[in-house]
């Protein structure tokens, strides 16, 4: 989607270094080998890949997340060989429009996906079209599967504030919710009018996957979406009907963790204004209630670049900060260890020192941990910006025994994906799946056995 005020600030804003001492980490290829890599565009930290027997299948931004132009022909879907990175397939790269992929689902031998150019689409695994519905808004997530009275539907939600349930085999909707402000095209509206608006707007309404839970126990999953703007709606799974909204907090994350009475429950990092004064804010770790209520554990940092996704550990909940790792356990959360990277640095304008955290916001944890040299288990936590060198990212090795950070290695590029740790190429070994933003994705070995 073309954001011509988003682009055009960060043009005036961002100057490159030119520095020469940046802080430099040893290159991720030093530690672990490269088996191959393989130029596909950007992936987006809401992109879930799907693994086959012997194929990847992943959606693409293309050249670039924000489409300035009208074409890209790097984004859609790509299906590539497992062992050697070959891409076998891409297709859902139409010549004119944004066909950036965010989400795949693949449900009885078809893959549902969307793209940025307000369209819902239905193909086989190869690429071959089912059909395709126009959609309110851009769907920036993977659609969701859910079963209500032995039915199968699938459920996506729009950046304008839609969330449609449809049924798989000619998309036809079973039901509908729109927020009270939704502002997106309505089936009755003007197609072409509401297409030239778009291209110039951008909203953020329900932005990432919803999570899945039988909030009401009647048997059918419902869905609780956490929107960019802090807000949670809960949407009734059977029929579409608000089951509540919280606005009163504004929520940096929401996950899922275990939880051994309950079986699953919902923890949350929130800002509350406090003592009804508009300006003064303080953040919480807290439970949430099935009805949208919350119970407050404790405080939690001031600091509020919280990382896009917790880790789940055994009973422990890993959540992480631009400055500190934080640990929840037993109801009680503790501060692990501090990983702020310090450096000093020469101005490049101003000729003065000055004191850097290089470590950009917007972590995330890798899927799973893995074995590193002496250390036991170890999990990985990408960076993905190096804000002393704002062109590269890199990963953090971390050990689940004693939270210490014991190696930062150097990525070819920035890098907003989730890092993926599977046998890939099916050696019996782990590896590590990253995209970077020199548009390939890097398949290194870890050289662990699989468990």
């Amino acid at each position: 989607m073309f954001r011509i005020l988003i682009v055009s600030i960060s043009t005036i804003f961002f100057i490159p270094s030119t520095r020469e001492d940046k802080t430099e980490f040893t290159s991720i290829e030093e530690v672990f080998p490269l088996h191959w890599k393989t130029n596909i565009g950007n992936v987006s930290f809401r992109e879930n890949l799907l693994l086959t027997p012997d194929e990847i299948i992943i959606g693409s931004n293309g050249e670039r997340y924000m489409d300035y132009n009208i074409t890209d022909q790097k984004a859609g879907v790509y299906k590539i060989n497992r062992k050697n990175g070959k891409i076998k397939k891409h297709f859902g790269n139409e010549v004119i429009g944004d066909m950036d992929v965010n989400g795949l689902l693949l449900y009885d031998n078809k893959l549902y996906y969307s793209n940025d150019n307000e369209e819902l689409i239905c193909t086989t695994p190869e690429g071959k079209l089912i059909w395709i519905k126009p959609t309110s808004g851009d769907i920036e997530h993977e659609p969701v599967l859910l079963k209500h009275n032995g039915m199968n539907m699938i459920v996506f939600a729009t950046e304008t504030g839609e969330v449609r349930a449809i049924e798989p085999e000619k998309g036809k909707t079973i039901w509908t919710y729109y927020t009270p402000d939704f502002k997106g095209w309505r089936p009755t509206d003007n197609r072409m009018i509401f297409k030239v608006k778009s291209y110039f707007s951008n909203t953020y309404n329900f932005y990432t996957k919803p999570i899945i839970k039988d909030l009401n126990g009647d048997g059918t999953n419902d869905l609780i979406y956490h929107c960019r703007s802090g807000e949670l709606y809960a949407i009734n799974g059977s029929n579409g009907k608000l089951l509540w909204k919280n606005d009163k907090i504004f929520f940096y994350h929401i996950e899922m963790i275990p939880d051994t009475k309950k079986n699953s429950s919902l923890l949350a990092i929130g800002m509350i204004k406090e003592f009804m004064n508009e300006t003064n804010y303080k953040s919480y770790i807290m439970k949430l209630k099935n009805n949208g209520d919350y119970n407050i554990i404790q405080d939690f940092s001031n600091n509020n670049t919280i990382g896009l996704n917790f880790y789940v550990n055994g009973n422990e909940t890993l959540i992480n900060t631009d400055t500190h790792l934080f640990t929840f356990s037993n109801n009680k959360l503790s501060d692990s260890s501090d990983r702020k990277f310090m450096v000093n640095k020469l101005n490049d304008w101003g000729g003065y020192n000055y004191e850097l955290n290089i470590n950009h916001s917007d972590m995330l944890f890798a899927n799973k941990s893995f074995h590193y040299k002496d250390y036991g288990p170890c999990l990985i936590n990408l960076v993905q910006r190096n804000l002393d060198d704002y062109q590269s990212g890199f990963i953090e090795i971390i050990t689940l025994k004693n939270k210490q950070i014991v190696e930062r290695l150097k990525l070819p590029g920035s890098s907003e994906m989730q890092p993926k740790i599977e046998d890939i190429n099916q050696d019996g070994k782990l590896d590590l799946l990253i995209n970077c933003s020199d548009n390939n994705l890097y398949c290194y070995s870890i050289g662990k056995t699989v468990n």
